[in-house]
């Protein structure tokens, strides 16, 4: 039997102070964390004092930060490449070969998920079967070289409707056929990992009309293309109405997922779309900001929402706009969900999103 291993290469600065290693001596059930110490130690700090403007400012300058917390594994030294899989009898297994020394690092663990993994030779036969669980948070990092401010929207916590958004569905990053340089490692990731179906564009036609859609993906995703601008300029239900009920409607199709919604950065007119999707599924405001801010780890520059910037492009704006939707008190994701029912998107349609994306 021929095997195939997917072959992981190790790029860029990998800060193995904060790594989980696991080997055939760990303990069965080990636990793994996939959130990095910075990520760990600044969110404590927001839970402490959530009205307390932040400190970003400390994270500039740094490597880029949208990472998970790095998970190497290292088999019996017989084996050549590593099985892991969710399914204790390896049905859905990833296989991977060892680098050069002797340790695969997996693509996109999930955050609250018991894996399974086994050394695994090249005629087929396989070691003892180890395992290790992932530990609890939001948001979900994706390991994606090249690319920056990738996340999954799921593992978040629904306030207002009860369970939690499911994972493996929606993620939100950079673009990845501009000026981001994906990596073959990168590629694989998105399109064998996180099965990625569906090409949600919020940049400029341009991307489209002048250049045409760059073949990294060509033929293998399905592609909306849907110009917006972010944050304030938004939030409008005149004028802006249409590209919400267009964009929302593509959320409301089961068959399109998983999708990867991104423009540029993967910061502002995603996280304009992120956000009111959030909303949709009900999220609290301090998660609502939370994962707004999450994009200032990555390499995009820091996003506060307390920043009172006096263009009507700013994520404060928008939210200032958004407090005509409600009453005071009322929490965002209510405020979210009445302006999009003025852009006429449709309670039926923010109903099968809920459907689709939150688990109870």
């Amino acid at each position: 039997m021929k095997m195939v291993f997917h072959v992981l290469f190790l790029l860029g600065s990998v800060s193995l102070a904060a790594a989980n290693f696991l080997t055939p001596q760990s303990p069965d059930d080990a636990k793994v964390s996939l959130l990095r110490r910075e990520h760990k130690n600044y969110f404590a700090q927001f839970a402490k004092a959530p009205e307390v403007q932040r400190d970003w400012i400390s994270l500039r300058g740094q490597n880029d930060l949208s990472t998970p917390a790095e998970v190497f594994i290292s088999p019996e030294k017989e084996f050549p490449g590593v099985e892991i899989s969710v399914s204790p009898d390896f049905s859905d297994a990833r296989r991977f070969a060892v680098d050069s020394k002797g340790r695969v690092r997996p693509g996109a663990l999930r955050m609250d998920t018991k894996y399974y993994w086994r050394g695994v030779a090249s005629d087929g036969q396989t070691g003892k079967t180890h395992t290790f669980i992932t530990g609890p948070g939001a948001p979900r990092w994706i390991f994606a070289p090249g690319l920056s401010n990738v996340r999954d929207v799921g593992n978040w916590k629904s306030a207002r409707f009860g369970g939690t958004v499911r994972q493996g569905l929606l993620y939100r990053g950079s673009e990845f056929d501009d000026h981001m340089k994906i990596t073959d490692e990168a590629k694989d990731i998105l399109l064998n990992d996180l099965k990625i179906k569906t090409d949600l564009d919020l940049r400029g036609a341009r991307f489209s009309e002048e250049k045409g859609y760059h073949p990294v993906f060509e033929g293998k995703l399905q592609r909306f293309l849907f110009p917006i601008d972010s944050y304030a300029k938004m939030i409008d239900p005149v004028t802006k109405g249409e590209v919400f009920r267009n964009i929302f409607s593509v959320l409301a199709d089961e068959k399109n997922y998983p999708v990867y919604v991104h423009c540029w950065g993967g910061a502002d007119r995603t996280g304009t779309v992120i956000f009111l999707t959030e909303c949709i599924l009900g999220l609290a405001d301090e998660d609502l900001f939370r994962d707004y801010e999450s994009t200032s780890f990555g390499a995009f520059g820091e996003r506060n929402w307390r920043t009172k910037d006096s263009k009507d492009s700013d994520f404060y704006g928008m939210l200032k706009k958004l407090d005509a939707y409600g009453k005071p008190g009322d929490p965002y994701s209510v405020k979210g969900e009445n302006f999009l029912r003025a852009c006429g998107v449709t309670d039926e349609v923010m109903r099968k999103i809920r459907t689709i994306l939150l688990a109870q």
